[in-house]
């Protein structure tokens, strides 16, 4: 009997637990080809129509947080001379980047530029547009010298930002938005302007909007739901293997990708229980939950909470 054992992505969904939807783990969920695979054949119409199974050959390597987004802009509104900073923040990378060469039904391949990012919070929707924008602006500048030189335009790649939002307003929950350039003619009798689609179709930005109900729902938003917002750790499991043919076990021979370290999520947990139970006690719930499940020791915990660690204890023990 061939002995299995379970998939890296089925060993951070066990460690990210109700973490997943937060920072780096929420990066790592998504960084897997399978996920990738299913978001591109949903909202991308270069790989429309290909099963998610077929779109994974198509993916290139992945990059996780590691690619700045302005690798030689610095700071200039203060003249300083440090290297990707901006004023009120660090460094910016790119939370998932990659290449893509979707088959355009020819023989041949389109090539793609694209980027997925996890946003935790839309209160300012406009403010999110415009820095998904802004990535896509990125992305298109920074081929100049690697893609292409002088005014070889034509080897430009066409880009992709796609934002997934974890906390929609309820009135945009569970909807796939696509904005991107499309021309309108303003005075005369233009031709078809089809026919100029491979000039002016070279980047979109992509809001796919969870909330609260996503994870019952089918297709892309029932899958990144399930993935990210479900707290349930064996339901996710289930749901994933049997309704989106995502495997939980491999066989020994797989290969195996490195984990992340989990990343924080005490502040934005505590606010999540803090609202419905009273910030106290969603706080207090918080540190309960982290100790037991294992997910952060009573030391870290002490540490990160700034209390005792006999009342760290305490409180466990409840």
């Amino acid at each position: 009997m061939q002995m299995e054992k379970p998939t890296m992505l089925a060993n951070n969904i066990d460690i990210a637990d109700i973490n997943a939807r937060y920072d780096e783990q929420c990066k790592k969920l998504l960084s897997y080809k399978r996920i990738i695979a299913y978001i591109l054949t949903s909202v991308t119409e270069e790989f429309r129509g290909l099963a998610p199974d077929e779109a994974e050959k198509y993916i290139g390597e992945r990059t996780v947080s590691t690619e700045a987004v302005d690798p030689d802009t610095p700071d200039r509104i203060l003249g300083n001379s440090t290297e990707n900073a901006f004023t009120g923040e660090g460094t910016r990378f790119f939370d998932i980047k990659f290449r893509a060469s979707a088959p355009d039904g020819s023989g041949g391949a389109i090539e793609l530029i694209i980027n997925i990012e996890a946003q935790n919070i839309t209160d300012n929707i406009n403010s999110v547009l415009k820095r998904g924008m802004y990535y896509c602006g990125r992305l298109l500048s920074s081929q100049y010298g690697t893609e292409f030189k002088g005014s070889d335009y034509d080897k430009l790649k066409k880009v992709y930002s796609i934002w997934i939002c974890l906390d929609a307003n309820k009135e945009r929950e569970n909807t796939v938005v696509q904005y991107s350039i499309k021309p309108e003619v303003m005075i005369g009798n233009y031709p078809d302007t089809s026919s100029e689609k491979a000039g002016y179709d070279m980047l979109s930005m992509i809001m796919i909007n969870l909330g609260n109900t996503s994870k019952s729902k089918d297709g892309i938003i029932g899958l990144l739901g399930t993935l990210l917002l479900d707290n349930d750790v064996a339901e996710k499991k289930i749901r994933l293997d049997n309704d989106f043919g995502i495997p939980m076990t491999e066989t020994f021979d797989k290969e195996v990708f490195d984990m992340c370290n989990l990343s924080s999520y005490v502040e934005n947990r505590g606010i999540e229980k803090g609202i419905e139970k009273g910030i106290e006690k969603g706080r207090l719930e918080t540190i309960k939950e982290i100790v037991s499940s294992g997910i952060m020791s009573a030391e870290k915990a002490a540490k990160v909470f700034g209390l005792p660690i006999e009342k760290i204890k305490e409180i466990c023990s409840e």
